[in-house]
């Protein structure tokens, strides 16, 4: 109450993005990588040497129809089948290189998930259809009660699919045999010192 559906902890009927589909997709492959400015990068357990930080972080993954099972008509996959992608960004504080608590003065105005992108890609039949997009890490910054935005230390999450990560389980596949599979997901965690660590 009060706030917009990114903050509702209850289950919907049905999650915004969501809408039945006569083709089944799959998604695979999901990277989240830094882009811009520098290589301040590193795996979670070796040794960092962040130079500047990155300008982007940039998403990729790949998207392809599901074929269609023995007893499904011929004509369930056509030469061309369209899905609105979806990328959204969760943040949980604390996370961080040092392990220590984040203070954040926005409290329970932290988002749940946030869109950060979306698009219509149509791919055929018999392809892995590569997509990339790329999100200015300004776009991650948290507004505090006094409206400062801040990019705050932490663990990022991107979750990718055809439908929001609030989609209840019963709409999606195997439950629902026409729904969207599961969205996937990739994380990251930003350092205190600025140092994006790759799980």
């Amino acid at each position: 109450p009060g706030r917009t559906y990114r903050y509702y902890k209850g289950e919907p009927l049905y999650s915004f993005g969501y809408g039945a589909s006569a083709h089944q997709f799959t998604y695979t492959d999901l990277e989240v990588s830094p882009h811009g400015n520098g290589t301040s990068l590193k795996r979670r357990g070796g040794s960092a040497h962040p130079t500047a930080t990155p300008t982007a972080l940039q998403v990729s993954f790949r998207l392809a129809v599901k074929p269609p099972g023995a007893v499904a008509p011929r004509n369930v996959v056509p030469p061309i089948a369209a899905e609105v992608v979806q990328v959204y960004v969760s943040f949980a504080p604390g996370d961080t290189q040092s392990g220590g608590p984040v203070p954040f003065d926005g409290g329970s105005a932290v988002p749940r998930w946030d869109l950060k992108y979306f698009d219509r890609v149509e791919v055929s039949g018999t392809e892995k259809q590569l997509v990339v997009t790329t999100i200015p890490l300004t776009s991650l910054a948290l507004a505090s009660e006094d409206g400062t935005l801040k990019i705050l230390p932490g663990r990022y999450t991107f979750t990718v699919g055809g439908t929001s990560p609030a989609t209840p389980t019963r709409l999606l596949r195997p439950a629902a045999p026409w729904g969207p599979q599961k969205p996937i997901t990739a994380s990251f965690v930003l350092s205190d010192s600025g140092a994006i660590l790759l799980d």
